[in-house]
């Protein structure tokens, strides 16, 4: 399956990204299955560029070099932190086993003078907990539109836990550093518990999806945004806005692979 997305403008423009072997599979009974799927990088992968550390330099600045995470591409080609979740709660009942997630900590942790993971998944109702892992201070802040704002400062090796976030988010919110203006992260809040993350080999797995029922899912990278147009084979899949539809199928299926 191949992302035609342009993720920059100007001299890479012909980048491309790939979604290879998106997989549904009824591996836990007839009731429950999984997606799972890799994003590649179609074209020569771009050269990490590291990011100009002006502040607290004795700390910040010691390897290993802190890069621009916006668009992180393995030498394979893998695409690391794709977000991919189901768009519409409606009529979707989770698997009971996303209940013990809530009681969970999603953290956003300040070390190295990066947001550690890039991506944050809190799910609506479990805790989210900042914390500030470094020997220097650091400030932690979010615009959410349906949840409260936050704006912590974090004095070094500190800790902040926050009440649970109620609402889901309908775009992933940045996290930054008002102190180290490079320090950029990401809150994923989504309707439903079902939502993943691509690892850096690319690869991305929702599991425990009920079975024989059409979900729409969306897929977002912070470089582009909502990945927006898809081909199967060589034919467009008609993608709009970075969201596709498919049924989990009780059978496991390969829906494309293509390079």
């Amino acid at each position: 399956m191949r992302l035609a997305n342009t993720f920059f403008a100007g001299c890479v423009a012909a980048a491309i990204a790939s979604l290879l072997g998106l997989t549904s599979s009824a591996a836990h009974g007839q009731g429950w299955g999984d997606l799972s799927g890799r994003f590649v990088f179609d074209g020569t992968p771009p050269v990490p560029v590291k990011l100009d550390i002006n502040k607290d330099q004795a700390f910040c600045g010691t390897p290993p070099p802190l890069v621009d995470e916006s668009l992180v591409v393995s030498p394979k080609g893998e695409v690391a932190n794709v977000v991919v979740w189901v768009r519409t709660p409606k009529d979707i009942t989770a698997h009971p086993d996303y209940a013990a997630l809530l009681k969970e900590k999603a953290v956003i942790d300040n070390s190295h003078c990066d947001f550690d993971p890039h991506i944050i998944v809190c799910r609506i109702g479990q805790p989210l907990e900042i914390k500030n892992a470094d020997t220097v201070a650091h400030n932690t802040a979010a615009q959410l539109q349906t949840n409260d704002a936050f704006n912590f400062q974090l004095p070094a090796m500190n800790s902040q836990e926050m009440k649970p976030l109620k609402n889901a988010e309908p775009v992933p919110a940045s996290v930054n550093c008002n102190i180290h203006g490079w320090m950029k992260g990401w809150l994923v809040v989504p309707p439903t518990p079902y939502v993943a993350v691509s690892g850096k080999d690319g690869k991305f797995e929702i599991k425990d999806l009920p079975v024989g029922k059409e979900i729409e899912f969306q897929v977002w990278q912070e470089k582009k945004g909502y990945l927006d147009k898809a081909n199967i084979g060589g034919k467009d899949a008609g993608w709009t806005k970075g969201r596709f539809k498919m049924t989990i199928k009780p059978e496991t299926t390969i829906w494309a692979i293509s390079r």
